[in-house]
């Protein structure tokens, strides 16, 4: 797993080379699994403009991305070329699998950088050691939304990124910290002009202020599935 901090203020990439020290003891993928984790300076306009204004980043599976018989996902999302630059060796062969992409505001507030980071590196590990409940719940988010009409929900690879990341971030800040910052974003939520944004993040924050205490991902699978089922 590597590190590629964009800032060119020292003191602003020792921060983030700690917040991203802090964060990945927690994950241990096999040796033949290469991540960047890119964080940049500032936002990108297009991808906010893609992704949503309150995207806090995004975790992009390269071999899918740069499929050279489909570029929809290249089409739909054009990563910036200070990202690109880094994905590929001088003979065009990819140098990672996956890429994780902070947005420069998402790494501004400690708490806010480690659960970012760790909520796109679990879906890394969704991908690398559950493929099929990966898959499976990529559909039931595509059920819900384009067959059933539903309005936005945490489909379950997405409850399960937030609990790891809300579970990291509280091992290693303490979790007073981590509900003074889930209570920031609700609050900010209450104040978003668009009722759609509100909605959505209002759901998410309201989902990591339970602190429940265990979750399976394979088990929420299979829930929402039977939700589905008998719509």
């Amino acid at each position: 797993m590597k590190l590629h901090t964009e800032s060119d203020d020292p003191g602003r990439r020792t921060e983030l080379q700690t917040g991203f020290d802090l964060v990945r003891p927690h994950f241990s993928f096999r040796q033949d699994v290469r991540v960047l984790c890119f964080l940049a300076k500032g936002n990108d306009e297009e991808l906010l403009s893609k992704l949503g204004r309150q995207n806090r980043g995004v975790h992009i599976r390269l071999a899918e991305y740069y499929d050279p018989y489909d570029a929809r996902h290249r089409n739909s999302l054009k990563l910036p070329i200070a990202t690109t630059d880094l994905l590929r060796d001088t003979s065009g062969s990819l140098n990672y699998d996956h890429l994780v992409y902070l947005h420069g505001s998402t790494t501004l507030h400690p708490v806010g950088c480690v659960m970012s980071l760790a909520h796109e590196l679990q879906h890394v590990r969704q991908h690398e050691e559950n493929q099929d409940l990966f898959s499976a719940s990529e559909r039931i988010q595509y059920e819900w939304t384009a067959v059933l009409k539903r309005k936005f929900i945490n489909p379950p690879h997405e409850k399960d990124a937030m609990f790891a990341s809300r579970r990291i971030a509280e091992m290693i800040y303490g979790r007073s910290k981590v509900s003074e910052y889930i209570a920031e974003q609700l609050d900010a939520a209450t104040r978003l002009e668009s009722p759609e944004a509100a909605y959505r993040e209002s759901v998410i924050w309201n989902y990591q202020a339970r602190w429940v205490e265990t979750f399976s991902f394979k088990d929420e699978v299979e829930s929402v599935s039977r939700q589905i089922q008998n719509s």
